[in-house]
């Protein structure tokens, strides 16, 4: 899966929530307890098509970006510990 797919896994589950909200006349109230089967299918499907995209999407977009701006605070630390070393030993401390 890449990015596009994840994003429109998360478009999709977005869309799947939000239909029983936008059209009720679709899902009548059918259950003892004025639940529809149909609106709380989509509901959960719609939970779990959202978690499969933002999964991908944070594995394949966050992670990476933070692996890098550790390696790069790393690289910044380790220049730092070189300046230091550079400056005491000109100064002779």
């Amino acid at each position: 899966m890449n990015s596009k797919s994840a994003l429109g896994f998360v478009v999709v589950g977005i869309l799947m929530m939000a239909v029983p909200t936008l059209l009720p006349s679709w899902f009548p109230h059918s259950g003892p307890d004025a639940s529809n089967a149909g609106s709380t299918w989509l509901l959960c499907m719609g939970v779990v098509e959202i978690s499969i995209g933002a999964y991908y999407l944070v594995r394949h977009s966050l992670f990476p970006a933070l692996k890098r701006m550790g390696a790069q605070r790393a690289q910044v630390r380790r220049s730092r510990v070189a300046w230091r070393t550079a400056r005491d030993s000109i100064s002779g401390n």
